[in-house]
């Protein structure tokens, strides 16, 4: 188990040393966050005596159903000794610090984050992700963002479409299961996917609708609502500095 206070009393030295850290909850932030979230997670874990710190990137404007809570585009975790151990907080502050020098940190845009992730060229340990545009949805966005608007309008649209299909063909495999056996787990499992991710193509609809009106004012707007969702869901209100999308200030087509 990690507690707040815990990681609260282990980062005191860095957050005396770094003016641009700000330690929320468990979550040690870089500073500042625009559109762009950028720091260590210092996770629990089922043994007591293990904290497992992760380090991160996100864009904030996303659409993901857990904007209630964390979740890590683009992360990886490290080692440290474990906390009953001799010097544990000196290892974990160190490594801590070693990782706030990682290529991520340094991701301070958009323009930055669709470079470093699309190909993956972040260098670190424990990597834990995929290229940018192998998740069609939130390339899109951030796509959208830059202001590539035909270019994001066509990755959104073979997405939803794609994936409207295949899941319209699981429920109905799963009617047809049902048919045979009334409780059958399996057609179960198939609904519970099939719905929830039918529920995140109604998430992305109205960023495909803007897109195909080529509306930047209405595009900005969305996209700036799912940042504030998402910065709420993250409980970083206080740190979120609001500003224009590139899209807003002329980028792209």
């Amino acid at each position: 188990m990690t507690t707040a206070s815990e990681v609260k009393k282990w980062m005191l030295p860095l957050l005396q040393r770094r003016d641009d850290l700000v330690l929320v909850g468990r979550n040690l932030v870089i500073g500042p966050v625009k559109h762009i979230v950028r720091g260590i997670y210092f996770d629990a874990s089922w043994d007591k005596n293990l904290c497992r710190p992760v380090w991160y990137v996100n864009k904030l404007c996303s659409f993901h159903d857990e904007q209630s809570g964390l979740w890590f585009e683009n992360s990886g975790w490290f080692p440290v000794k474990r906390t009953h151990e001799q010097g544990f907080v000196e290892d974990v502050v160190s490594k801590t610090e070693a990782a706030l020098n990682l290529d991520f940190s340094r991701v301070l845009t958009l323009e930055d984050f669709l470079a470093r992730t699309d190909p993956v060229t972040l260098n670190g340990f424990g990597k834990l992700y995929r290229s940018l545009s192998s998740r069609p949805p939130h390339y899109a966005t951030v796509l959208a963002a830059l202001g590539r608007i035909g270019e994001a309008h066509d990755v959104l649209a073979l997405a939803v479409e794609g994936i409207e299909r295949s899941r319209l063909a699981r429920l109905a495999r799963a009617e047809l299961e049902f048919s045979k056996r009334t409780n059958s787990a399996i057609a179960k499992l198939d609904v519970e996917y099939a719905v929830h991710d039918l529920g995140t193509i109604e998430k992305l609809r109205p960023l495909l609708t803007v897109l195909k009106s080529g509306d930047r004012a209405a595009i900005g707007a969305l996209l700036r609502e799912w940042e504030r969702l998402t910065v709420k869901g993250w409980k970083l209100e206080h740190l979120w500095e609001p500003s224009a999308f590139p899209i807003e200030l002329g980028a792209g087509d």
